[in-house]
């Protein structure tokens, strides 16, 4: 069996569906620049050639239940997809299709610039005031990404002074703003009401700064 190793711990096996990324990634970490370029350069060869490389799968056709990929024959072959974040098939409705075609015609595809300089739109200004009054909220702020929400939700309203108690199955992303944030968290079961009322408790009756509650959900 092929391994990859690290002078006394071993990183990883190669064949069969034992790869463990995380670890590779963790004792990677370890290891001399060039020898770490090496390490990935042969767990891509091998998952290659063991027809394992899920990676970088280059998909042919519209984002929806069944999709078109090239497999590692560079062949077509049809996949029902599980990994997207088109929940509800919007990307693909006529009348989503319809509308964004005519956006493009008037406005282009691209702004140039960020929403508080140059790149605030009346497409985006009506976007926003649709969300708010769909949602019964005062106001909306839309964000390019899940990514740049759940970070600049974390850095924009927390400070490194407050406590954030957060869901454990909270994405990265959030926990990726924290990092940023340098702030003090504190991470409670999936979805355990009573292990977060605990931490509520334990932090409410020694403080007197802000806590932020993260629950996880789609």
């Amino acid at each position: 069996m092929k391994t990859l190793t690290h002078t006394k711990s071993k990183i990883s096996s190669l064949n069969g569906e034992d790869v463990n990324l995380a670890n590779i990634l963790l004792n990677g970490r370890k290891l001399p620049f060039g020898e770490r370029i090496n390490m990935f350069n042969q767990l891509v060869g091998n998952l290659k050639g063991t027809q394992r490389h899920l990676y970088f799968r280059s998909v042919v056709s519209q984002a929806d239940r069944i999709v078109t990929i090239i497999d590692y024959n560079g062949q077509h072959k049809k996949m029902l997809m599980f990994g997207s974040n088109n929940y509800l098939g919007l990307a693909n409705h006529p009348y989503v299709r319809k509308y964004v075609k005519k956006a493009i015609e008037k406005f282009g595809v691209g702004i140039g610039g960020p929403p508080l300089l140059n790149g605030y739109s009346k497409l985006m200004k009506e976007l926003e005031e649709r969300l708010s009054a769909l949602k019964g909220t005062e106001e909306t702020l839309i964000f390019s990404s899940g990514y740049n929400a759940n970070v600049g939700l974390v850095t924009g309203l927390c400070t490194p002074s407050d406590i954030i108690l957060a869901d454990e199955y909270s994405h990265a992303s959030f926990f990726d703003g924290v990092k940023m944030l340098r702030g003090k968290c504190n991470s409670f079961r999936h979805n355990h009401v009573e292990g977060l009322n605990t931490l509520f408790e334990k932090y409410s009756s020694t403080r007197d700064g802000n806590i932020f509650v993260a629950v996880e959900g789609v």
